[in-house]
């Protein structure tokens, strides 16, 4: 490994100066914050099983995706004809507590979905509902699996606590594969996101694809050309993962942003560590213990493209440190 250090330069050459002072709370390296909107979809729907009961409503346990009917008048949207969409699959609430009542989830709610965006176009209108129409959102189900309410997205500051995600982790070429043989990638609605290279994205259930991907309480999977460094998820958490005091941080001498990752998935989360101490000294300080169980021997550090050093090779790889948050340091377990 030791040849690897003097490949660190040629990689800071070649990178992209963007690519270095990218703000890593913007997409694609994360996701959100968002603002949960209520809007009237939840009685459009129910309106309409109302007056069309033969049209099957979604069930829990069914892998398929429902498809859901939706009132336009109801909605408050301009339309003649019954609108549709296609929903995940039922799945019951994970988020418990504050988390909940951030995200504007009631409290008798079970079961939610994520409803993707119509397909054709969206009759013209800044609602609530039209946004949900248009860019997707989720609902919420009674225990009798009746529509309660209805929620869109809407962008929020980075300080703002409500639908939060964690960075984009990689996704699994296995479960790629998986959810594109499903049918689940869904094209993208929202501009912003197809202008960063993004061209599909699927929502992901809670607790699905255990000990692949990092998804407690779901996440959305991205496609991604490999340009932009291919497919990607990003987890719903409960805590930003991206502080104030960690965006603000400014790296001293010997220090470097890294991120721990454990052959077992977890939500990765963007640390300091100081290139004059031991592995289990900064992994202590940061409150990571037990996350890369590992011996100081077996840790290979990687940035970017850039070949692994071991951690000693690390630490003596210079002072000046040009990992970023948006590119920072992975520090994992030799599979070799």
């Amino acid at each position: 490994m030791g040849h690897s250090i003097g490949k660190i330069n040629t990689l800071i050459e070649d990178r992209n100066v963007k690519d270095i002072a990218a703000a890593p709370t913007t997409f694609p390296l994360s996701l959100g914050p968002f603002h949960m909107q209520l809007c009237r979809i939840n009685l459009a729907i129910e309106t309409f099983y109302a007056k069309t009961q033969h049209f099957p409503r979604p069930s829990v346990g069914i892998c398929a995706e429902p498809i859901v009917g939706i009132s336009p008048r109801v909605a408050g949207v301009n339309c003649k004809e019954m609108l549709f969409c296609k929903l995940s699959p039922l799945h019951r609430v994970t988020l418990r507590g504050g988390a909940k009542n951030e995200v504007r989830i009631p409290q008798n709610a079970e079961f939610f979905a994520w409803a993707y965006p119509i397909a054709g176009s969206v009759p013209a209108g800044d609602s609530a509902s039209h946004q949900f129409l248009k860019y997707g959102g989720f609902i919420y189900f009674d225990a009798s699996v009746m529509a309660i309410q209805s929620t869109c997205i809407a962008p929020a500051q980075e300080d703002f606590r409500g639908l939060m995600f964690g960075r984009g982790q990689p996704l699994p070429a296995s479960v790629e594969e998986v959810l594109c043989r499903q049918g689940r990638f869904k094209e993208i609605t929202l501009e912003a996101l197809k202008r960063e290279g993004a061209m599909e994205f699927a929502w992901v259930h809670p607790g699905e694809f255990e000990g692949e991907i990092a998804s407690r309480d779901g996440c959305f999977a991205y496609k991604f050309s490999w340009a932009y460094g291919g497919s990607r998820y990003f987890p719903v958490v409960a805590e930003p993962v991206f502080t104030r005091a960690l965006v603000q941080h400014v790296l001293r001498e010997n220090e470097a942003f890294v991120v721990l990752r454990p052959s077992a998935p977890m939500v990765e989360r963007v640390v300091v560590f100081s290139k004059e101490k031991g592995f289990d000294q900064n992994v202590n300080e940061q409150g990571l213990d037990g996350v890369l169980a590992a011996g100081e021997p077996d840790i290979v550090a990687t940035l970017g493209n850039c070949e692994q050093l071991s951690y000693q090779e690390w630490q003596s790889s210079g002072r000046s440190d040009w990992s970023t948050l948006a590119h920072p340091w992975i520090l994992s377990v030799d599979a070799n």
